[in-house]
């Protein structure tokens, strides 16, 4: 990505979810990825309500871009407004 189409989607991410220190993007056929606002790789992270990292890393984007496409065929599909999970509720142990 070449660094105005990188700013484009900063600015773009900013003014969609005001986020101020890191930038998400999402292409098709590579998933979500996460940079910090001076263009680091950066990762996502599960954090519970104490502020305790549940999971972190490439596998929580990856997990979250499945459950993303999950819901947004369903809707396509026509199936309307379905929670999609990625695993059944209630499995966690």
């Amino acid at each position: 990505m070449t660094t105005r189409k990188r700013e484009v989607a900063a600015a773009t991410a900013k003014k969609l979810t005001g986020l101020h220190n890191a930038e998400l993007s999402a292409v098709i056929y590579d998933g979500i990825a996460a940079r910090t606002r001076d263009g680091r790789r950066a990762s996502l992270a599960i954090v519970d309500e104490n502020g305790r990292v549940l999971e972190a890393g490439p596998e929580v984007a990856r997990e979250a871009w499945h459950v993303m496409l999950a819901c947004y065929r369903r809707f396509l599909e026509g199936n309307g407004h379905i929670r999609v999970h990625s695993r059944p509720p209630g499995s966690i142990q």
